[in-house]
């Protein structure tokens, strides 16, 4: 008898642990299978030159390299782009609100009415850049340099600048309302119809500006 109830006890003990890891391998299996569908919706060829309209939010793009590529309309929003390459590249409305963007290089890109709203803009180059309608809200700029570019009509407002060049740039119609502008050089560039706060009025470089007379001073 005694057998008998020893031999059931081993059985049931068996069927739980059984049960157990079964139900184990199901949760695992879900598991994976949760992973599996993320790594799908980002598994982009980043080697395209046409990726225009693509998902590529909250990645890390450390050093990638967009060169000449089209990335017009694509989704960047908080990917880590530090030392991306953006050499011409076509940015044009492409979203990379608050994305991290130090020491990426946009020279001759296309970043016309791209938004860089909060982003991380430290030490990035963006000499002859096309930023006409760009919209860097709140952005944080610090050692950057954006010579010779177009900015007509982009939005600073509320933005930092720290030791920042924006020389021989076209600035026509600029909002710097709100924005913080401590050692920026605006050095033959041409601010017609910007709205800068007047404390800032004798902050600034502006040797050789043209359109001073037209700057929209505001409280």
């Amino acid at each position: 008898m005694k057998k008998i109830i020893l031999l059931l006890l081993i059985i049931a003990a068996s069927a739980l642990n059984f049960c157990s890891t079964v139900e184990e391998k199901r949760e695992k299996s879900l598991v994976v299978k949760d992973t599996d569908v993320n790594v799908i919706a980002k598994a982009i060829d980043l080697s395209l030159d046409d990726l225009s309209g693509k998902d590529l939010s909250g990645m890390d793009l450390r050093n990638a390299d967009f060169e000449n590529k089209n990335l017009s309309r694509a989704n960047l929003s908080d990917s880590d782009l530090s030392n991306a390459n953006m050499k011409n590249a076509n940015l044009e409305s492409a979203n990379l609100e608050r994305a991290n963007l130090t020491n990426a290089v946009f020279t001759g890109a296309n970043l016309k009415n791209a938004n860089f709203r909060r982003a991380n803009l430290t030490g990035v180059k963006m000499n002859g850049t096309n930023m006409s309608g760009t919209d860097l809200s709140g952005a944080r700029m610090v050692l950057s340099v954006i010579n010779k570019s177009n900015c007509s009509g982009a939005s600073f407002r509320a933005a930092q600048f720290d030791d920042t060049n924006f020389t021989e740039s076209i600035m026509i119609k600029v909002d710097f309302t709100f924005t913080n502008l401590n050692n920026v050089k605006f050095d033959g560039a041409s601010i017609h119809g910007s709205t800068i706060n007047k404390a800032y009025k004798k902050m600034l470089e502006m040797q050789h500006v043209d359109g001073v007379d037209e700057v929209i001073w505001v409280d």
